[in-house]
């Protein structure tokens, strides 16, 4: 296959002839008879096949013009030219499993590789493992998508299993998960030159409420734990405390050690940890080092707590013994690090909220589940951080990489925010009735 981008005249009428009725010479042709340019190309279809392209012009400088922008499109991109590997879907998913890397190279972390891993094995039940990759389409894709949607499944919940549909948000998780897998089909590998994906819009969905946890609701939660002064519930106290007001992600709360945590200025670092003897090889999400400002409440439970810990223990969340468990698995190579590091968390979670239900029942849905997350603590710390912060300033503290993630994913409008807008809207109106009012009268006034 040659790579070169030609041009060449194509002539659209018979050679003409002199007055002699001979042919005219070749030297001729080009005034005397009509043609058009012709630039020829070899590059890969969306299925990955090598295929020869052309395009017509009227002037040679048009096709000209035409064949220098290629080369550069070629030069700039020259899997662009190359047929893909005839790969299946199967391979592919087993592949993604060994590399290991997101869609912009950065290598994946053991959950969300788990993750991707499962939506791949979702779509290898769906079309079979042995489709080649560079023929699955975009009808292909949302037809995945509605059977997922309309698919159910079994969860354990107490006193046993229940058979339910996956949420909305659920589905659209596996959407943007596909997509990226596909990402990393196209760059680096070269598998496909399209995504089946990108036509499937995937976000949070419209109208779909940020959960923020109300003050009183808040409350009402740090009671459910008890008024005990046991190490587990001074535990719970502390945790959600530290969620509610530093906006820590659940991996980030259970790997802060002590020396994370400045009681003199009042505030949490988010760093990495060493894989050493008094830590486990960790680091955050956004892979770069924050400091968090905490209020002197919080400061006094993680004193309190730190009262009743164990000496010489470096972590602040995760018990003593757990740790000398999990470094044991690691040593006898049974670790796996999809593993939870906390023993029945959701399940205490799940019933410390249902305690907190007695007092305030919207913290329930409508099956007698939590209606709130650990995650949305998280949520409601960025919430409460952007009604005296600016956004930059709100990003930074959350460790979000794009301001955009913050703006939409997390501030959400609450009920004080839209009490000062009805207020200020409200003291509008009034004046406004008022001077009507008195332009009414005036008008009275001078009529009589």
């Amino acid at each position: 296959m040659t790579r070169k981008i030609s041009v060449n005249r194509r002539w659209l009428e018979p050679v003409p002839l002199g007055q002699d009725g001979t042919p005219i010479p070749e030297n001729l042709w080009p005034r005397r008879r009509k043609h058009v340019w012709i630039v020829r190309w070899f590059a890969a279809s969306s299925d990955g096949r090598v295929i020869r392209q052309s395009k017509q012009f009227p002037t040679r400088e048009d096709a000209d013009s035409f064949r220098n922008q290629r080369a550069e499109e070629f030069d700039r991109l020259p899997s662009a030219r190359r047929a893909a590997r005839n790969i299946t879907l199967g391979e592919f998913a087993a592949e993604f499993r060994t590399l290991g890397q997101g869609p912009r190279g950065i290598m994946l972390r053991a959950r969300s590789l788990q993750q991707s891993c499962n939506v791949l094995d979702r779509l290898v039940g769906f079309l079979c493992a042995d489709t080649k990759l560079s023929t699955i389409t975009s009808a292909d894709a949302a037809r995945f998508v509605a059977s997922v949607r309309t698919r159910k499944t079994k969860i354990k919940l107490p006193p046993g299993e229940r058979t339910v549909k996956l949420s909305e948000a659920t589905v659209e998780k596996i959407k943007r998960t596909a997509k990226a897998c596909f990402s990393v089909a196209i760059n680096p590998l070269g598998y496909v030159r399209e995504n089946p994906f990108a036509m499937l819009k995937a976000g949070r969905l419209e109208g779909s409420p940020i959960r923020y946890i109300t003050p009183t609701e808040f409350a009402a939660m740090l009671a459910a734990c008890g008024s005990q002064t046991t190490p587990t519930r001074i535990w719970w106290r502390c945790f959600l405390s530290a969620c509610y007001t530093a906006g820590l992600r659940y991996s980030e709360a259970v790997n802060l050690v002590w020396s994370d945590i400045d009681f003199a200025r009042g505030s949490i670092r988010v760093s990495p940890k060493p894989e050493a003897r008094d830590t486990v090889a960790w680091s955050p999400k956004d892979r770069e080092v924050r400091t968090i400002p905490i209020p002197a409440a919080t400061l006094d439970m993680l004193t309190n707590l730190q009262s009743v810990s164990p000496d010489g223990h470096a972590y602040v969340f995760l018990p003593a013994e757990r740790f000398a468990f999990i470094k044991a698995a690691k040593e006898a190579g049974r670790w796996k690090d999809t593993q939870a590091a906390l023993n029945n968390f959701s399940r205490s979670f799940r019933l410390l909220v249902q305690r907190a239900a007695r007092d305030i029942p919207a913290l329930l849905d409508g099956e007698g589940d939590p209606a709130v997350s650990i995650h949305d603590l998280r949520r409601t710390a960025i919430t409460n951080w952007s009604k005296v912060a600016n956004m930059q300033t709100v990003m930074t503290l959350a460790g979000h990489s794009n301001i955009e993630t913050t703006r939409r994913y997390y501030a959400a409008v609450t009920e004080d925010q839209l009490d000062k807008v009805r207020g200020a809207t409200g003291e509008l109106m009034d004046a406004a009735v008022s001077r009507a009012e008195a332009v009414q009268v005036s008008v009275k006034v001078t009529r009589e």
